[in-house]
């Protein structure tokens, strides 16, 4: 189980930076950084990626965490 939850971690970090890398590319009212300041906006930043970090890390870290139980309850009624 422990490592379904790191390639979960991995793969929500990955969306995360994504998202967050259109984030920038789009740059919305300058919510991201500001162009002529050269300063970026740390708020948003950390939200967005956040954001998508927790959509795409709990669904599958529920799924692992399921699986690891079930597996756990058929494995004990085997050995009964």
């Amino acid at each position: 189980m422990k490592m379904a939850l790191i390639i979960a971690a991995v793969i929500a970090a990955i969306v995360a930076t994504a998202a967050l890398y259109v984030g920038f590319q789009h740059n919305a009212q300058m919510e991201f950084f500001d162009t002529q300041a050269g300063k970026i906006d740390y708020a948003p930043s950390l939200m967005t990626f956040g954001v998508w970090f927790a959509v795409i890390f709990l669904p599958i870290a529920g799924v692992a965490v399921l699986g690891s139980i079930v597996l756990r309850f058929t494995r004990q009624g085997r050995s009964n």
